[in-house]
């Protein structure tokens, strides 16, 4: 098991980088993603890397930030730049197989809003 983030902590599993700049020449049974996809910075690039080191399934719990209506100017303006659903959805389906998905609640302002997280399994085409 491998943990990746660049803020990740000191431990043996984990290693401070992105997927970008993450090197490894094994494979994986299987990828598990919280809200860190709507943050690479080439999404189709980063998806093909999966792709790439996978053996099974990848697992995605994240949100579709503009989906928010009414969307905030505070929401928008810390969500800018980033993937929103429809982009994450197409680079998703032009690479993996969808096995499962729903809707979720995601927390906003200290409420729970419904459809706007989701969770998502797929297999590599």
């Amino acid at each position: 098991m491998v943990a990746i983030d660049p803020e990740a902590p000191e431990g043996p599993i984990f290693r401070r980088t992105t997927i970008e700049d993450f090197q490894d020449a094994g494979s994986f049974d299987v990828v598990v993603a919280s809200l860190a996809l709507h943050h690479v910075e080439d999404l189709g690039d980063s998806l093909d890397k999966l792709v790439g080191m996978l053996r099974g399934p990848l697992i995605l719990n994240e949100h579709a930030w503009d989906r928010l209506d009414p969307m905030t100017p505070e929401w928008e303006e810390e969500h800018a730049g980033l993937h929103g659903y429809a982009a994450m959805r197409t680079e998703l389906d032009e690479r993996f197989e969808e096995r499962f998905f729903e809707w979720r609640p995601y927390p906003v302002d200290g409420e729970e809003v419904p459809g706007l997280g989701f969770r998502y399994v797929g297999v590599p085409r």
